[in-house]
């Protein structure tokens, strides 16, 4: 309901323009143009806004026939040619009545209209059709075209036309949208091959590099391997000289230490060997020292023994008693000839030292 209020309200706009701009027209010829008040701008811009309405219009009607098959019972595709119908009808004759039925009036008016910047591209084309089809259908004669003028049968020619072009336009657009889609999945195929090739390539070379760096690790642990084994042998060797060395060393310090052993050995067997010397020679000192003792002892004694005798002899009438005492003092003598014979010991002693 409110578009079709709109539509009135523009198609009045629209007659009410083209009316005062044409009957402002009439008499003056087209080169009176602002001057006279025809304001062409002011109609291309309404007709450019009824223009959108009518393709509207044009295509749905079409894509109703396309969808029904030419017609249906259940969608009436006859709306939209009925509005349009209408809406050229008002046009047609506010362009006629307003030229008083002048058709060098209207195709001259016209001309101005559809040139202008509002009407572009299609607008253009519809505008000079439309323009085109009035005058061709106008005749000479005034009267006859303001009485008799048929614009039912006119748009009727015009909406064929236009229907024809949309079809057209939209079957055009349908096969362009179809190839867009077929490049578009062409495209997308390609892509999603590209993409798989690619990822593929990805997982060829990331699968190249894992095993790549799966044999470096593989090689660097051999040779790791490898180092630490020749590291471990070398210091094996190392030990091994390191052990022969202190081996070699120790022999040395125990040969050295058996010398010095032999040598202070040696030295102490001479000490010893002197010192047994010494006691030897002490010895033999002592010996003969003893000797020379028992010598004198001895001799002592026997000197000792003639003076029992001699005093035996003298006493004989206390012989018993003499002889007791006898025995008596020769026990002191012997004891304290002992001291006497250590005494010449020690002193034999003192000269072999002295010696």
């Amino acid at each position: 309901m409110q578009r079709t209020r709109a539509m009135m309200l523009l198609f009045a706009s629209l007659t009410y323009l083209a009316q005062g701009a044409i009957h402002a027209a009439a008499g003056h010829g087209f080169l009176s143009g602002k001057k006279s008040g025809m304001q062409p701008e002011l109609v291309a811009t309404t007709l450019a806004r009824v223009e959108d309405r009518w393709r509207s219009q044009a295509v749905l009607f079409t894509e109703c026939n396309s969808t029904q098959g030419g017609g249906s019972a259940t969608l009436d595709c006859s709306h939209a040619t009925s509005a349009f119908m209408k809406s050229c009808s008002t046009v047609v004759s506010a362009v006629v009545s307003g030229s008083s039925g002048d058709r060098e009036n209207v195709k001259e008016y016209l001309g101005v209209v559809c040139n202008e910047p509002e009407l572009t591209s299609w607008k253009k084309e519809w505008c000079s059709g439309l323009a085109d089809s009035v005058s061709s259908m106008m005749s000479a004669d005034n009267y006859e075209n303001r009485e008799d003028f048929d614009s039912t049968r006119l748009c009727q020619g015009f909406w064929s036309k236009m229907t024809a072009v949309e079809a057209t336009r939209l079957e055009q657009e349908r096969v362009e949208h179809a190839r867009r889609l077929e490049a578009e999945r062409i495209q997308l195929a390609a892509a999603k091959k590209k993409a798989e090739e690619a990822a593929a390539e990805e997982a060829r070379r990331r699968a190249v590099a894992e095993a790549a760096a799966k044999e470096a690790a593989k090689k660097a642990a051999a040779e790791a391997a490898e180092k630490a084994r020749q590291e471990a042998k070398k210091r094996a060797e190392e030990q091994k000289k390191a052990a022969e060395r202190a081996e070699a060393e120790a022999v040395k310090r125990q040969q050295e230490e058996a010398a010095r052993e032999a040598e202070e050995a040696q030295k102490r067997a001479e000490e010893a060997a002197a010192r047994v010397d010494a006691k030897r020679k002490e010895a033999a000192a002592e010996e003969a020292m003893a000797k020379h003792k028992l010598e004198a002892a001895k001799a002592a004694a026997d000197k000792m023994k003639k003076i029992k005798e001699a005093a035996k002899e003298k006493t004989k009438e206390t012989k018993a008693t003499k002889s007791a005492a006898a025995k008596k003092t020769s026990a002191p003598q012997k004891t304290a000839a002992k001291p006497v014979a250590a005494k010449n010991s020690t002193a034999a002693k003192v000269n072999v030292k002295k010696h």
